[in-house]
């Protein structure tokens, strides 16, 4: 069954091409078709109906450009080699942008963040020049990386005291014998000495785990027993399914729905309390952006998640603490005043801002009281500077997220025009990372 007209990538000749939504068994594919090389069916980034209707309806169409986020390659080199990083540096040449390059891609850019990637960053020997040099720009810095060198305490001290508001690292098993038969070393012990340095030194963390299909069980488990066994840093766990953009060699791997499937069946949680705290972190950081005018949009359709709450040892969804779906009408109602009027978005908060609802949930709730009581100063701290969970100082705090990016394959452009993290090229053009991705990928194939 058909349910809506997109666009897409052809695989063969690149070019943007009509192609329809389809519900085929109560699985969501996208079926396309070049004039020149014929049809192409794949199952789609979101394969899961419900989950791919909600996101389509929480972000809207005109919700396009303005993204908060740009992602910056500053080298291709890596002191690891995992053969399934998309980023196949060794494929790859590039000449090492300066800093004076570097801070011209992210000229005239009116996001909060700029992302350093590679290759693997830490590899840069004016790393800390770099971090100085863009935190001068008041923007955020977030840092990719696969967390080796960040096992040495005072190479991170260093980092931090230049500016470093974010570590995002790679972390997908505890397997030390896996380790050492994939990189010829046990990496394990160096990722946990980074995960205990950041926590100590209060820089907020988001594990970036890439889930196997043999092993979804064993990695599921292992991390989020992990977080809960241990007070950290870390304020977003993302499971990722493998990804190569130009589709190759992930038709037998695991889907975003059996990963959704295996979290809501062992661990309390719900697909709506998924799509509920996605609604919710939607509305609640465009109602701050409309309100204070700096960054730009958080919320494309390529990610869902669930906030929680690490208490005891038990991971609480935001669902129990709060009535989360009558916070996200009152939200809604709120930003879409703002969407409508250009002016007065302060009085339009002010005016509208659910004091009634809140102090009743206060009261009647005893898990919400327990919250606020405990992370209030924190939250209030993160308000009123504008910061996402993932640049929370606030321990305890999680956000289970499923993100993923598209392939050749199954490019869904209605949903990467939504994109909230862009790349800029050689040529300082700037679209989609996972656009760039795709085509920059798929040109090396060719």
């Amino acid at each position: 069954m058909k349910i809506r007209k997109t666009r897409s990538i052809c695989p063969t000749c690149l070019k943007e091409i009509p192609a329809d939504i389809i519900n085929h068994n109560d699985k969501i594919y996208i079926e396309k078709k070049c004039k020149n090389h014929g049809k192409f069916k794949a199952i789609h980034y979101f394969d899961n109906p419900l989950v791919y209707e909600s996101m389509h309806n929480i972000i809207k169409d005109s919700e396009t450009g303005n993204p908060d986020g740009m992602v910056i390659d500053i080298t291709l080199n890596c002191n690891m080699g995992c053969p399934f990083c998309f980023a196949k540096t060794d494929r790859r040449t590039m000449d090492e942008p300066s800093i004076d390059t570097i801070l011209s891609k992210i000229k005239g850019f009116k996001g909060s963040s700029i992302y350093l990637c590679g290759g693997e960053p830490t590899t840069r020997e004016d790393l800390e020049e770099i971090i100085s040099k863009i935190k001068e720009k008041g923007k955020n810095i977030v840092l990719f990386t696969n967390g080796l060198k960040l096992a040495d305490k005072e190479y991170l001290k260093r980092l931090r005291e230049r500016g470093l508001d974010l570590v995002i690292l790679s972390f997908s098993s505890f397997d030390r014998h896996q380790s050492r038969k994939i990189y010829g070393k046990d990496i394990i012990t160096d990722k946990l000495s980074a995960i205990k340095n950041i926590t100590e030194m209060n820089i907020p963390l988001y594990l970036m785990a890439i889930v196997k299909k043999k092993t979804i069980e064993k990695q599921i488990n292992e991390m989020i027993d992990f977080l809960k066994r241990n007070k950290t840093s870390v304020r977003v766990l993302n499971f990722q399914v493998l990804w190569y953009p130009d589709g190759k060699g992930t038709e037998n791997e695991v889907t975003t729905h059996k990963i959704l499937q295996y979290l809501t069946s062992n661990y309390g949680l719900t697909v709506d309390d998924f799509i509920q705290s996605t609604i919710f972190s939607h509305r609640f950081f465009e109602i701050l952006r409309k309100t204070t005018g700096y960054g730009g949009r958080r919320s494309p359709r390529c990610e869902i998640r669930c906030y929680t709450w690490i208490n005891n040892g038990e991971i609480i969804p935001i669902s129990k603490i709060i009535n989360i779906s009558e916070l996200n009408k009152k939200l809604t109602k709120i930003n879409n005043q703002m969407s409508r009027q250009k002016r007065g978005k302060l009085w339009i908060l002010m005016k509208n801002f659910p004091v009634i609802f809140l102090l009743t949930e206060f009261i009647k709730n005893q898990k919400l009281r327990l919250f606020i009581i405990g992370k209030i100063p924190f939250l209030f701290f993160d308000m009123i500077n504008n910061r996402a969970l993932a640049f929370s100082q606030t321990r305890g705090l999680l956000s289970i997220m499923l993100g993923n990016y598209h392939t050749i394959e199954n490019v869904d452009l209605d949903f990467i025009k939504t994109c909230t993290l862009y790349a800029s090229d050689n040529d300082m053009h700037e679209e989609s990372f996972c656009m760039r991705e795709i085509k920059r990928t798929c040109k090396e194939v060719k």
